[in-house]
């Protein structure tokens, strides 16, 4: 297979090009015809069956009509026929023979037969059909029963010619049968029957009439087949069909394994089929036969069009190919790129153009390429860097030398080539940095600035810096590394005896308490000693490179800009060489004061500034807390000063305005003066024990003012104490709280009670519920929560108005309350639902439910009992007597099982359903209910 697929793929473009065109064309012609032949032989079965079923609904209709006529003529004697008539068979031989009709009809015998069923009379109705008498008894019977009826089909014995009776009843004046009046017809001479037996159904086709009931095959194409019994139910489908009684066309094979096409009608008057079947090669012949055809010339095409693709193709592809060969021919000579003939300006023509550009693209980069390997071999003679190569195991495989190297032999091209850099002698890095270096190799990771120093063979040390890049093949292969390489010796020198001369500068600076930080002209931290670092919390590193302004806070960095650019500008002076007042920032934000002081110096000709810092913060602390202390004490909190025994020694003019008490009245008291009596002494011993313990307390305590009114304060004691600890004074700060305490119980009375009732309100409610759930899951006790609608309240608000309304909710409220116990909670939901939670029932589920649903019961009772309301004077001063009743819905809940909401939509889902049951009763929730 793969010698032939190499084969086919070695051949030229359009040859492939071609045969796959041929290869797609065929395969889409095979499924197409494939496609149209399915297609049409279904269409033709469909409009052939359709037709052929049509035929043979014709035929059974013919052969019904005629039976049914053969019925109206025998119906039609057989109402004649009287009793006398009846009772004589002379009159009925001659009235038989008087009735040219039935010559007509019949090809057989007629008979008459009584009510016992035996024949009484029977006629020849033509003398070559003279044979015995003959009478179905089963045919006779079904007439006798009022029905007019054909008979099971026989063999004439004389003849072998197929026979069938058909009978009608005979009746008398009144309806009721007397006799029956019969005749048989020859289907083999039937002047109807003849015109089925003539019809061939085409040159190939057959057909047969059988009778189903009796298996029987009553007339068909082939004679010898005529009242042939049926086979076996499964050894023809489609006589299985037609005793089960199935009508339409089918496509099946027959027993001899010919496909057919056969239909078959229903006589429903004899109970008979007519079948008519045609083979389906015979039906399909012409079909074929075009479809031959049209393969053919599908064939035919499809290599026409393979001759004219292959044609075209070799004309348009001609220009790439004459292309190719040159483009072949110039590279297997080595020869220089010639540009390629481009022909015809069309996609290929363009293409070949486009190959041409890339080529002068690419002798123009090779030049470009040449002449800067030609400038860098003779900047790397000249320069102080040097260039490297490095295989994938890390040995150096090329190294150029420096002018320097060359100079001093301080570099050995030849024990240095095929070594990897850590094999030679070397005096930094250290093992780590090494080991570090071979994992950066290893993983294939650029580095830069790699430091290395060697011995030189005259005992100083040679530095250089590396830095490398890694190499990768088209398939992404590690191929080695390349770089460059710089000689530091002389940098690493003086790099040395500089950081020799800043760490002296550092140690002297560290020393200094001072902050001390040098700038240069661009506002740039050069230095940063140890005070700075304590004093703004960062490390020197972390300053030094950056702008100055990163110590300072808004607004004195737009300040310092401007400065800065003004005194560059100007040369004018408004900070150097003074002390002044400035604010710091520290790293972590915060903000402190600080004296700066900044002096300015020239060094290697770039001016240098030095500032001078002194964190000020303890002294601007202290000024502060002197004024502050001052303004405090006179502020609007009531201030005592005491001395370590707790005598007065000073109180401010808030105190005396709280506690009535004047500044004379106060000093050289104590503070037990403001006792109010709410207090033990445990309280205001465990309260001296925190001030002895931490140096203070604070808290809400009741006072007692000069005029003997108690009043709620909120107290700040602190203990001031001198260096060695010692309690020296202590300091008392009050605010009087009284309206705060107003306003915390309205907004509490407010947020939590109902304003009408006064009783909790939902909120309120479900904090209950929620801490009595988490006490029923302690102890394992069930609660119950209740939900209360008052019956026909609206009716009372919308008849008597809104404040009649209210004295009964207000009411009703009292009542529920005297219902339960102090421990019980009752809650308002809004208009005029509550709510009543019992807590701490019973262990046991019966027992608390017998408890809650007792509980119910008294509420339901006591809010039934009637209300009389008295109106104010305003409204008229009448009483009103209402009765209202209550709906009440029960819930029981244990532990934590459901939420508060969930308990309370069970209580109002159980109230509904007391609702519903007719109000003015009790429901306990049944989960599942």
């Amino acid at each position: 297979m793969q010698m032939k697929l190499k084969t086919f793929t070695g051949r030229s473009l359009k040859t492939r090009v071609t045969l796959f065109t041929l290869a797609i064309f065929l395969i889409c012609m095979s499924l197409l015809a494939l496609y149209s032949r399915e297609v049409l032989r279904q269409t033709m079965q469909r409009s052939l069956g359709t037709q052929q079923f049509s035929t043979a609904s014709f035929i059974a209709s013919s052969i019904s009509h005629e039976l049914d006529d053969r019925l109206q003529a025998l119906g039609g004697i057989a109402r004649t026929i009287t009793p006398a008539i009846l009772a004589d068979p002379a009159a009925l031989g001659a009235m038989l023979q008087q009735r040219p009709a039935l010559q007509a009809q019949f090809d057989g015998r007629t008979f008459f037969a009584g009510t016992d069923g035996a024949v009484t009379t029977s006629a020849v109705l033509r003398a070559d059909n003279g044979e015995p008498g003959f009478a179905d008894a089963a045919l006779v019977g079904a007439a006798l029963k009022g029905n007019a009826a054909i008979g099971r089909p026989f063999v004439r014995i004389k003849s072998s010619a197929p026979m069938v009776g058909i009978a009608v009843p005979i009746r008398d004046a009144q309806g009721s049968v007397i006799g029956a009046l019969g005749a048989v017809l020859d289907l083999g001479k039937s002047n109807f029957w003849g015109q089925l037996a003539d019809n061939n159904y085409r040159e190939a086709g057959s057909y047969l009439l059988i009778a189903p009931q009796h298996r029987l095959v009553l007339n068909a194409t082939d004679r010898n087949r005529i009242m042939e019994t049926l086979p076996a139910r499964g050894a023809d489908r489609l006589a299985d069909r037609l005793i089960d009684g199935a009508e339409g066309y089918w496509a099946l094979v027959d027993p001899a394994g010919v496909a057919m096409l056969a239909s078959a009608k229903g006589i429903p008057l004899a109970g008979w089929r007519v079948v008519l079947s045609l083979p389906t090669e015979a039906t399909f012949g012409p079909f074929h036969s075009a479809r031959a055809r049209i393969l053919l010339a599908a064939l035919l095409l499809s290599l026409l069009g393979a001759a004219l693709t292959w044609l075209v193709l070799r004309r348009q592809l001609a220009p790439m190919l004459a292309a190719a060969g040159m483009l072949a021919a110039d590279t297997d000579a080595d020869l220089p790129m010639r540009p390629l003939p481009v022909g015809r300006d069309d996609e290929i023509g363009r293409l070949i153009a486009a190959v041409n550009r890339s080529h002068a693209m690419l002798r123009q980069r090779q030049d470009a390429l040449t002449a800067s390997e030609e400038r860098f071999r003779c900047l790397s003679d000249m320069s102080a860097d040097f260039y490297w190569e490095s295989d994938v195991a890390h040995r150096l495989t090329q190294r150029t030398e420096s002018k320097r190297e060359v100079d001093e032999l301080v570099f050995l091209q030849a024990s240095s080539l095929g070594a990897r850099r850590w094999e030679l002698p070397s005096v930094a890095p250290d093992e780590a940095g090494w080991q570090a270096h071979r994992a950066m190799l290893d993983a294939h990771l650029p580095f830069r600035h790699f430091d290395i120093a060697r011995l030189r063979p005259n005992g100083s040390v040679h530095h250089v810096a590396v830095s490398g890049d890694p190499l990768f093949d088209g398939a992404g292969a590690f191929k080695g590394y390349r770089g460059i390489g710089s000689d530091i010796t002389e940098r690493k020198r003086i790099e040395l005896d500089l950081l020799a001369s800043e760490q002296r500068l550092a140690a002297v600076l560290d020393g200094v308490q001072s902050g001390v930080v040098t700038i240069t002209e661009r506002g740039l931290v050069e230095s940063f000693n140890q005070s700075a670092v304590r004093m703004f919390g960062y490390d020197a590193h972390e300053v030094v490179g950056n702008n100055i302004k990163m110590l300072m806070p808004e607004p004195y960095r737009a300040g310092h800009d401007g400065y800065l650019g003004n005194y560059q500008r100007t040369g004018i002076r408004k900070i150097i060489g003074r002390r002044r007042e400035v604010m710091g920032q520290r790293k972590d934000g915060s903000t402190f004061p600080l004296e700066l002081g900044v002096y300015e110096a020239v060094l290697n000709d770039s001016k240098l500034f030095i500032g001078s810092v002194i964190d000020i913060s303890f002294r601007k602390a202290a000024e502060a807390e002197l004024r502050i202390a001052a303004t405090a004490f006179e502020s609007q909190q009531g201030m005592m000063i005491t001395d370590a025994n707790s005598v007065i020694l000073r109180v401010n003019h808030a105190f005396t305005t709280i506690t009535g008490y004047t500044s004379a009245q106060a000093v050289g008291q104590t503070p037990r003066m403001l006792r109010s009596g709410r207090h033990g002494a445990d309280f205001y011993r465990a309260m001296w024990d925190t001030i002895h313990r931490t140096g203070g307390w604070q808290g809400e305590l009741w006072g007692q003012r000069r005029n003997g009114e108690v009043y709620p304060n909120w107290l700040t004691i602190t203990a001031v104490m001198d260096n060695d600890g010692a309690v020296t004074h202590y300091v008392g700060a009050q605010f009087d709280i009284t309206e705060r305490k107003r306003t915390e119980d309205q907004v509490r009375q407010l947020a939590f009670y109902d304003a009408l009732t006064g009783l909790p309100n939902r909120r309120l409610l479900i904090d209950r519920l929620s801490q009595a759930i988490a006490a029923s899951a302690r102890s394992g006790c069930h609660g119950a929560v209740m939900f209360l609608d008052l019956d026909n309240f609206k009716s009372l608000n919308d008849t008597q108005g809104h404040a009649v309304g209210d004295m009964l909710l207000t009411e009703a409220a009292a009542r529920l309350k005297r219902c339960v116990r102090q421990m019980d909670t009752v809650a308002r939901f809004g208009g005029d639902e509550f709510v009543v939670m019992l807590s701490h029932l019973h262990a046991d589920h019966a027992a608390s439910a017998a408890h809650a649903g007792a509980v119910a019961d008294k509420i339901r009772a006591s809010l039934g009992a009637p209300y009389r309301l008295t109106l104010a004077a305003a409204d008229g001063g009448a009483t009103v007597e209402h009765y209202c009743t209550v709906s009440v819905g029960v819930a029981l809940f244990v532990g934590q099982d459901a939420s508060e909401d969930e308990i309370l939509r069970w209580a109002d889902k159980a109230m509904y359903q007391a609702k519903q049951g007719g109000r003015n009763s009790v429901r306990l929730y049944q989960p599942g209910a």
